[in-house]
């Protein structure tokens, strides 16, 4: 008798070829992040060009960003919202290679625009397929892995992501002040992570579709074969032989049930969340580099001290690899906001350059922890079949919500000053932290099938 996928699944051993698949999608994340970084970094460039700021000044200048960033985030906010149904319709793995193809071109695009509007229009576009990927991605580890190592999986593809960030951050610094072959460099920039995303479509083509969602859809057979196929390359032996336990689901759960009992609670948490968590970590990670020419660094320097501070993002899932299986993911995500808190209003306090880079430092890695634990723990709240329609939706309001906070954050720096701005943020983050702990679920070493019942 065939043993249970789901059991047998969860028995994976953790292994040389488990890692190549956490590899390849952390590959796949680096140049998500890459383009969604490339907004901060090329910010100041574009406030010196004649694109953003030609009749503009003072708070003209920041409104052009904010419009900039906003326009990526209500992609983003249409890609997880709108397009996140179709990773559970389609499978994870067609979704992996075709919105890479859509940002990639978009970003290749923008890439030679020349006005604000063009710029606005491909970053829009281009933002669509990463709303869209990093939902399926998130998605995708959380049902190939098992329980036990789930926390590590997703410390090991962020903290390939997030090597993007001192990537795009040291392009920026050395290239953007010079013109290449007549293409000015934060042109460049961006087209080398377009062409980047492009060349890793060809190499996830080996990625397995997910055995869950095979399984969902009633396509047990193929599920089976990559079961097997999946115990042979880990070396795992199968000890299970009974075929039906209570880790199958009598129904499957409809969108709907999102906003019922049990899971309406998660819902409206991860709502509450993602409204306030985006103030403080787009906060600073979309605007590192003109909060730093808000606080008088010139352009230069600016650009210099966020790569150094942005060699602290790969370094943070590292960090939290450690704790990533050890501590429940809601405490993780309680203690991250209070130390992005903590640490924002030290950094701004800050007149120093070294503290500034210290402090920085310290709040990079404290929002990346951060993220590396909400975006597994918000897969893991979910059933499989409406896992990317759900989180899609839960995670749409952080689009929604980084929309309206960039006017925000642009309207704080120019009336006010850096020190009010991270008063706000931390505030933000103060309710974060009290929301999760209050409301959340522990879901560490916990069988997908089983969390929340």
């Amino acid at each position: 008798m065939q043993g249970n996928l789901l059991m047998r699944l969860d028995n994976l051993n953790w292994s040389p070829y488990l890692v190549k698949l956490i590899v390849l999608l952390g590959i796949g994340l680096f140049f998500e992040y890459y383009d969604i970084f490339i907004t901060a970094y090329i910010a100041p460039s574009l406030l010196k060009s004649n694109i953003f700021s030609a009749n503009t000044h003072g708070f003209m200048e920041l409104t052009d960003i904010a419009i900039f960033v906003s326009c990526m985030f209500l992609g983003m906010w249409c890609g997880t919202l709108m397009l996140g149904y179709v990773s559970d319709k389609y499978g994870r793995k067609n979704i992996f290679t075709w919105s890479l193809v859509l940002y990639s071109i978009c970003t290749l695009i923008m890439a030679f625009q020349t006005t604000r509007l063009g710029f606005n229009f491909w970053r829009f576009l281009a933002s669509i397929g990463i709303g869209v990927e990093m939902v399926n991605i998130t998605s995708y580890i959380s049902e190939i892995v098992p329980s036990r190592y789930r926390g590590r999986a997703s410390a090991l593809a962020m903290s390939i992501a997030f090597s993007s960030v001192p990537t795009v951050a040291l392009l920026a610094w050395l290239l953007s002040p010079h013109v290449y072959f007549g293409i000015t460099g934060f042109r460049i920039v961006i087209i080398l992570g377009s062409i980047g995303a492009l060349a890793v479509w060809l190499i996830r083509r080996g990625l397995p579709e997910s055995p869950r969602w095979l399984h969902l859809h009633g396509q047990q057979s193929k599920a089976l074969k990559i079961v097997k196929f999946l115990e042979q390359k880990t070396g795992t032996t199968n000890i299970y032989t009974v075929e039906h336990t209570n880790l199958l689901p009598a129904q499957l759960s409809q969108y709907s049930d999102i906003f019922k009992s049990p899971l309406i609670k998660s819902t409206i948490m991860l709502m509450v969340f993602h409204i306030l968590q985006t103030v403080g970590y787009y906060g600073f990670a979309t605007w590192g580099p003109i909060i730093l020419l808000a606080k008088g660094i010139n352009v230069t320097k600016t650009l210099q001290y966020s790569f150094i501070i942005a060699l602290a993002n790969p370094i943070a899932p590292i960090v939290y690899s450690f704790i990533a299986d050890v501590i429940q993911r809601r405490l993780q995500i309680v203690f991250a906001s209070l130390f992005v808190a903590i640490f924002g209003v030290l950094f701004a306090l800050q007149s120093s350059s070294l503290w500034v880079i210290i402090y920085g430092v310290c709040l990079t890695l404290s929002i990346n922890i951060l993220a590396c634990a909400f975006l597994l723990y918000q897969t893991e709240l979910y059933p499989t079949n409406i896992r990317a329609s759900a989180v899609g939706f839960v995670y749409s309001w952080s689009r929604f919500s980084a929309i309206f906070s960039s006017f925000i954050i642009a309207f704080i720096i120019h009336h006010y000053s850096v020190t009010i701005l991270f008063i706000f943020i931390a505030l933000c983050m103060l309710v974060v932290a009290a929301v999760v702990c209050v409301f959340g679920l522990n879901t560490n070493n916990i069988a997908l099938e089983k969390i929340g019942h």
